[in-house]
């Protein structure tokens, strides 16, 4: 989809992994789509594409708007899975696709207070999980990486209290 990223995270490992600060967003999407097309031959076995390894999957897709193209695209290959792994709340503009519960939105989330101090120009955590909770009643799976756990003096209190704001929403099944 992209390189880089356009929000702000203190610890982000694309700042100097990418080695560069420009945003640069792929326009030949179709292109990716002959590549995938080349794994036909793997239409019935269970592979894993993840779209956030290298930009945000979904914080400029209410501009782009690939979510809606790759969901439609991933429909041809209903044991493959989609993974759109964000720091955004942005989900309204695929909400109404219709998919072959194949797709994963997922989040990387901390502690409010870290989110606060070192996530800079991302998403809230109240955001995330409201934006986790309208994917999965909309039949999208969802799932979170605490990613990466960062150490501060009230550490055990705050990922606690993360976990416990996770698990009175969501449960392993979904």
């Amino acid at each position: 989809l992209g390189f880089q990223c356009d929000m702000d995270c203190s610890y982000c490992y694309l700042q100097s992994f990418i080695n560069s600060n420009y945003l640069t967003v792929y326009t030949n999407i179709e292109d990716a789509f002959t590549e995938l097309r080349q794994f036909d031959h793997l239409k019935n076995q269970p592979v894993r594409i993840g779209t956030g390894e290298v930009i945000d999957s979904l914080s400029l897709d209410p501009i782009t708007l690939y979510s809606r193209r790759l969901i439609n695209f991933f429909r041809q290959f209903p044991n493959w899975k989609l993974e759109f792994k964000t720091k955004s709340a942005y989900v309204e503009q695929f909400l109404d696709c219709e998919h072959a519960n194949n797709v994963i939105v997922s989040w990387s989330i901390n502690p409010k207070r870290v989110i606060e101090s070192e996530e800079i120009g991302t998403a809230s955590l109240a955001q995330r999980l409201a934006a986790a909770k309208i994917c999965q009643e909309r039949g999208f799976s969802v799932c979170f990486h605490i990613d990466p756990m960062i150490w501060h003096p009230e550490w055990k209190d705050s990922y606690s209290e993360l976990i416990d704001s996770i698990t009175s929403d969501f449960s392993p099944d979904s």
